[in-house]
């Protein structure tokens, strides 16, 4: 959580029990001690974020992510350095989480869509199961906009009763009225994912969006050490956006990697090859000749991913049932999915694909945009979920029930 650089912190309930003897009278006096200010903070700074991109030239990937497979997401829907005036009727909320893929299969649906050829039909689509236990807030980042960067000044982390942080509480708090951006430190409590071998859990700062600096502050205190659901974030019928690494290649030749032709069979040294890659001058390679390389193993972002299904542990959406398929089967196919295991705890159907393979860490993220098309807005009902552990041959049943009735007795 890096935070040698600014101390260690203690308990607020210690820190309220110090700045009590020095003639704090109640524990709401002291936390409205803490926050007052920090209504005026427009007035401090009124910058807008504004969102600079590198014009794409060419083939310019993002670099190996060898190590850090999860990477800090985009701005969020509001723009953190908007005045307090133009937020204030903004409900406070958290978008960005990390969360593991599972697998995929697919579901028959109705088509809501009228004028087109499918409506009022049903239709089969693919889908992708992720699974995001809740995660736990555990501190406060304060950030200032500089004017090359955002920088983060006050850090403060809850932990367990310790005495040296009990200096440096009162101070990192303070400070956090002359933010302008409000992040609270979060991390995924990975030992209930039982099918994955990783112990250490991931940790990242999701910005508190809407609302006042003083709201945003209030808003992370109270989910201090408190768990934070998926149903808290998203939504079903929700448009949202997957951040994450693709599947590894490895290092592979031009016509893998770019799609170019093979040249003619007679080609001295080699077909797999581009035949000319530049004139003589400039007396260099350009950018644009395709070339071999790493491929795969890149950052990628989707945008505009709807979520079909929003499954809760313990309730009847976690089950597969529909109110046209009423067979009692888990969301899970018999074996469980491949390479993954068994989803035990909440999970999101999301519409198509996933960046990565299996187990890998995914960040979902609310939409930047304003979804205004029939195909976000539209109610999903879905009339099927099969869930077999195999599309072809073998394991072609849901439950151990329909097999038994398939095959009948096997032994006497």
């Amino acid at each position: 959580m890096r935070l040698s650089k600014f101390g260690k912190c203690g308990t607020l309930l210690s820190v309220w029990q110090d700045m009590q003897e020095c003639g704090y009278s109640s524990d709401v006096e002291v936390y409205e001690s803490i926050i007052s200010g920090l209504d005026n903070i427009g007035q401090l700074e009124n910058a807008v974020l504004v969102m600079e991109e590198a014009l794409r030239k060419g083939f310019c990937p993002s670099r190996l992510v060898y190590i850090k497979l999860r990477s800090p997401s985009r701005a969020p829907p509001y723009s953190p350095f908007q005045s307090q005036t133009s937020l204030a009727t903004v409900d406070t909320e958290l978008s960005p989480r990390p969360n593991s893929e599972a697998g995929m299969t697919h579901i028959v649906r109705e088509v809501e869509k009228p004028g087109s050829k499918l409506h009022e039909k049903e239709t089969c689509e693919p889908v992708t199961i992720i699974e995001p236990p809740p995660m736990v807030i555990v501190g406060v980042v304060g950030s200032i906009r500089t004017g090359a960067k955002k920088k983060a000044f006050s850090k403060y982390s809850k932990q367990y009763e310790s005495d040296e942080g009990k200096k440096n509480i009162q101070t990192q708090l303070e400070k956090l009225k002359y933010a302008t951006v409000i992040r609270v430190l979060a991390h995924t409590q990975i030992r209930k994912m039982k099918g994955l071998k990783q112990k250490k859990a991931h940790i990242m700062e999701i910005q508190v969006n809407g609302g006042t600096i003083a709201q945003k502050v209030d808003f992370a205190y109270n989910f201090f050490e408190k768990q934070v659901h998926i149903d808290a974030v998203f939504q079903k019928d929700e448009m949202i956006d997957i951040i994450g690494v693709t599947k590894g290649k490895g290092y592979e030749g031009v016509v893998t990697r770019w799609g170019v032709t093979r040249l003619p069979r007679k080609t001295h040294k080699g077909l797999r090859k581009v035949a000319c890659i530049g004139a003589w001058h400039p007396a260099r390679v350009s950018f644009t000749v395709a070339r071999a390389g790493q491929n795969g193993y890149h950052h990628r972002t989707e945008l505009n991913k709807k979520i079909y299904k929003l499954g809760k542990t313990g309730e009847e959406t976690h089950d597969a049932q529909t109110e046209f398929d009423r067979t009692e089967k888990d969301i899970t196919p018999m074996g469980g999915f491949p390479h993954y295991g068994i989803v035990k705890e909440d999970y999101l159907m999301i519409k198509g694909g996933c960046v990565g393979p299996k187990k890998r860490v995914v960040t979902l993220r609310q939409s930047l945009l304003k979804q205004t098309s029939r195909l976000a807005l539209e109610d999903i009902k879905l009339n099927l979920e099969d869930f077999p552990s195999s599309k072809f041959g073998h394991g072609r049943f849901q439950t151990t029930q329909e097999k038994q009735k398939f095959y009948g007795r096997l032994k006497a």
